[in-house]
């Protein structure tokens, strides 16, 4: 149980040092403490689920790899708030088998046509996303 005590100050101490660099980085300041509570424990949140993403891309399950960004304290709700995007409630994300056999695809598609695609926008879906190539070594 003691051991328990250390590992979750020590842990919490490394939090507390990356936090407030991410936050100089990125000159995020807060007017009340219990604001910058709320955004710590978003932040540290949005952390875990890149670090986990990160780890099932080592294992092979994506193709890419995430990265934290200034848009690391906001919500998926406040990051659709500013895009526009509507996440489905019953969304369930999941690994999806690419490797098709005997499926033949077209040599181009004009996602425009088939009304597709939008127009250029803000591109701030990168709050916590930042993708990166990690065949690049």
């Amino acid at each position: 149980k003691c051991l328990w005590c250390f590992l979750s100050i020590f842990f919490c101490a490394n939090f507390y040092k990356h936090w407030n660099l991410w936050k100089k980085k990125h000159s995020k300041v807060y007017s009340h403490q219990i604001e910058e509570l709320g955004r710590r424990r978003i932040w540290e949140y949005n952390l875990e689920l890149i670090n986990v993403h990160n780890l099932e891309t080592s294992l092979g399950l994506h193709s890419f790899g995430m990265g934290i960004n200034h848009y690391g304290d906001l919500t998926i709700e406040e990051m659709g708030n500013l895009t526009g995007l509507k996440v489905p409630t019953d969304l369930e994300r999941g690994p999806f088998n690419l490797n098709m056999v005997n499926v033949s695809l077209p040599s181009a598609v004009d996602w425009r046509k088939k009304g597709l695609v939008t127009e250029v926008k803000t591109q701030v879906r990168k709050f916590y996303l930042n993708n990166t190539d990690t065949n690049v070594k």
